[in-house]
């Protein structure tokens, strides 16, 4: 199975730490908060980087936090992939935000690109989509932080964008099953 979890001892090599279920439970197939994200937000001396992933689901597990977040300080950063089936439209992006906001009760404070097609990106799609979101994020009136590229096309995307929005170049480490194969990108 593909999960973050079960890759969590290579992540602490790079002095990242994640937080999952403990024991076995970990294993299991249902939604769970690590109770310790609380110590987390209050532990100043570490940036937290709390990923709820793109659903409701997501949004409702952060509502828990809410009071702690605002007390904390924090940015929520909004990753939108124009390629993907319901953020196609300036209309869809801003009612997902809108969702976002009232389930979880935080403000969106940045969106970032992340436009791709999986393993059919071209350099001309991802540069494209990352003008689309800068163009939804201004209509938000809300700034954009940075898009995303992948390695292998990044500098194409770099030379279509020509520095007129910060590009971070993904290198992909958590292959799926089927890619492990492959060298990593």
């Amino acid at each position: 199975d593909f999960c973050l979890r079960a890759l969590a001892a290579d992540i602490a090599k790079e002095n990242l730490s994640v937080l999952s279920p403990p024991g076995d439970i970990k294993w299991g197939d249902m939604s769970y908060i690590n109770p310790l994200i609380r110590t987390k937000i209050h532990d100043g001396s570490r940036r937290l980087i709390i990923d709820v992933g793109g659903d409701s689901q997501g949004a409702l597990a952060l509502k828990q936090f809410e009071p702690e977040l605002i007390k904390a300080g924090y940015d929520l950063i909004f990753l939108i992939n124009p390629y993907r089936t319901h953020t196609k439209t300036f209309s869809e992006i801003e009612a997902m935000k809108d969702k976002l906001e009232a389930t979880c009760g935080l403000k969106v404070s940045f969106t970032a690109a992340n436009p791709h097609l999986m393993d059919k990106t071209t350099p001309h799609d991802c540069a494209e989509g990352i003008l689309l979101v800068d163009d939804f994020s201004e209509k938000l009136g809300i700034p954009m932080l940075f898009g995303m590229a992948e390695g292998s096309i990044s500098a194409d995307v770099k030379d279509i964008l020509r520095d007129r929005i910060p590009l971070w170049i993904l290198h992909r480490e958590i292959l799926l099953p089927w890619e492990r194969d492959k060298v990593r990108i």
